[in-house]
């Protein structure tokens, strides 16, 4: 456990039991120490280890605890950072790596974008979500998340997935490797995600290469329909280069 880390967790509790006061320099400048290597980074809320992401809960509560700081998100001491060429909105406490294109965006606190990442126009990325590299959102794709609770896992998209416009991924789904979202699917912990090749159904993740549609599928009474995310095809790295996500998703239907 490092010094950051003890200062921050000590601090932490502290706040749930409704101590904390004025912060003292050493808490102040740990705070934003490691708002800063959350920026730069250095530190990120998630890890995958071992094939599972592990979240660094302690990371969470330094950005809880900085709301509580004097004058820490006062609108002239801004959070945010702006990329000139695109207008883009970036707390600072979020990662945003050199090779990644952006347009008009919001990404929040703690979140982490990697390399050759591809953001469109007016995506919102949530606090403490998780890109992996050569993600494409396209425009007006929500990946939404809660710094809360703690130990939850934040929404996760890993490397070389492609989440079609207007599709909204919430409260710590996790969307697996070379996965394609068509346009306007809705995904959170409660949306059941099913395969029709398999008849598997899957809650909170989508599977590894998955091409996903927007669907709907009878109630356990059979006397409505619900929403749903419908997985029509699994596909490979190669046959997803071969064939392109446009060819991919047309085919599928």
């Amino acid at each position: 456990m490092t010094n950051l880390q003890v200062i921050i967790e000590s601090a932490f509790q502290q706040r749930e039991l409704q101590l904390l006061g004025c912060a003292d320099e050493n808490l102040t400048d740990a705070i934003k120490q490691t708002i800063v290597q959350l920026g730069e980074g250095s530190l990120r809320i998630a890890d995958k280890v071992a094939g599972e992401w592990v979240v660094h809960q302690w990371l969470k509560k330094a950005i809880l605890l900085s709301f509580d700081l004097p004058d820490f998100n006062k609108p002239n001491q801004s959070i945010h950072q702006h990329v000139e060429s695109a207008s883009a909105s970036i707390c600072k406490s979020a990662y945003v790596a050199p090779t990644a294109t952006m347009m008009p965006c919001y990404i929040g606190q703690g979140a982490h974008i990697d390399h050759d990442c591809r953001i469109g126009s007016w995506v919102t990325v949530g606090c403490g979500v998780q890109l992996g590299k050569k993600v494409q959102l396209c425009d007006g794709v929500v990946i939404s998340n809660r710094l809360e609770p703690l130990a939850a896992k934040p929404t996760i998209i890993e490397d070389h997935c492609y989440i079609g416009a207007r599709s909204v991924i919430a409260d710590g789904v996790v969307i697996e490797q070379g996965s394609i979202i068509a346009t306007g699917v809705n995904i959170d912990q409660s949306t059941r995600i099913y395969d029709r090749q398999s008849n598997a159904t899957y809650h909170g993740r989508v599977p590894a290469g998955s091409v996903v549609v927007a669907g709907s599928l009878p109630d356990p009474t059979g006397t409505y329909s619900i929403n749903a995310a419908i997985i029509v095809r699994t596909v490979d790295a190669n046959t997803r280069m071969a064939l392109g996500v446009a060819a991919l998703l047309h085919a599928a239907l």
